[in-house]
């Protein structure tokens, strides 16, 4: 049972109070990490009434750094939280499209529509269609602009004759699969599901003797070669796909808890149980316990708390 008036005047006290107790900042970890996003959404809604500054301005004011934006990113709601990501991506010198190709690539069509209304919304005068026009080029803008479209194919069910003429395109168009318009590569990836994909894969390595991602790392060099690369693994299994980003996140020497946000952020309610299970698999060890020895303070409480619900 969720008490809203008890909750908001804890988060106040942690935020206000210059040396909160222990039990005041597992109170305050064990909200955060427990409250599903609409009804800390609720909370911001009740703290602003009640108190001024509004909560915002008060998490900005009393924290700092990672921990400032995790909480600040948890009190986003989650379409908002995208489109922020996208925004950053796209203005800042030098476009990351790394994240455009990780949050277009891995969320489903709906949300994508979503994203696109709400994009528009947030930043007057902006259309994320055109931004992506401007700030991104060949394949990998085609790529981006036909996966907003929001047309891919989310079936459970596969046409293995159609699957196999699929991967016999990919291998008759080598030279041609992606860096010019209307590619092979783009033609397929942009619609079919998960599964088909799957298949598809498969059946390339059947005619040609290489996986796909082999022929890719044969075949091309930098950009379009890491672009191909992280296109592929997103599309056909999203789950594997970010538990290694995780692991990259926490065990790298310079450890990038930007990204560790982004992915609990927006996969905590679509497949963290997943994503779990494939860290283990993937690692030979439990993600909880990576967490315990790279990441430290509150900081990494609230995130082990949110790993473990």
């Amino acid at each position: 049972m969720f008490q809203t008036q008890n909750d908001i005047s804890t988060i106040n006290k942690f935020l206000t109070i210059s040396k909160p107790s222990k039990e005041l900042t597992n109170d305050f970890i064990i909200i955060l990490s427990k409250s599903p996003n609409s009804y800390l959404q609720e909370l911001l809604k009740e703290y602003d009434k009640k108190y001024t500054p509004d909560l915002y301005s008060t998490i900005k004011k009393s924290l700092s750094g990672n921990l400032q934006n995790l909480i600040l990113s948890l009190f986003t709601p989650l379409i908002d939280f995208d489109c922020i990501q996208l925004r950053n991506a796209l203005e800042k010198i030098g476009t990351n499209e790394e994240i455009l190709i990780e949050i277009i690539s891995s969320r489903e069509n709906s949300v994508l529509k979503l994203i696109k209304e709400k994009y528009s919304e947030m930043y007057k005068g902006r259309d994320l269609i055109k931004d992506i026009k401007k700030e991104t080029n060949g394949s990998l803008r085609e790529y981006l602009l036909l996966m907003l479209e929001g047309k891919k194919n989310y079936n459970t069910e596969f046409n293995q004759s159609e699957c196999e003429k699929n991967a016999k395109d990919l291998v008759q168009a080598m030279d041609k699969m992606w860096g010019n318009e209307n590619c092979i590569f783009n033609k397929i990836f942009c619609y079919k599901s998960p599964l088909e994909l799957s298949i598809i894969c498969r059946e390339y390595h059947k005619l040609y003797n290489f996986t796909l991602l082999k022929t890719i790392d044969n075949e091309f060099s930098g950009n379009n070669k890491k672009f191909l690369n992280l296109i592929i693994s997103i599309l056909i299994c999203p789950s594997e796909f970010f538990a290694r980003k995780i692991n990259k996140a926490v065990k790298d020497i310079w450890k990038d808890e930007k990204a560790l946000i982004r992915v609990l952020i927006s996969r905590r309610y679509v497949d963290l149980v997943q994503i779990k299970l494939y860290y283990r698999q993937l690692f030979k060890k439990n993600i909880i316990d990576d967490i315990k020895d790279n990441i430290n303070g509150i900081f990494g409480n609230i995130i082990l708390e949110i790993l473990k619900n």
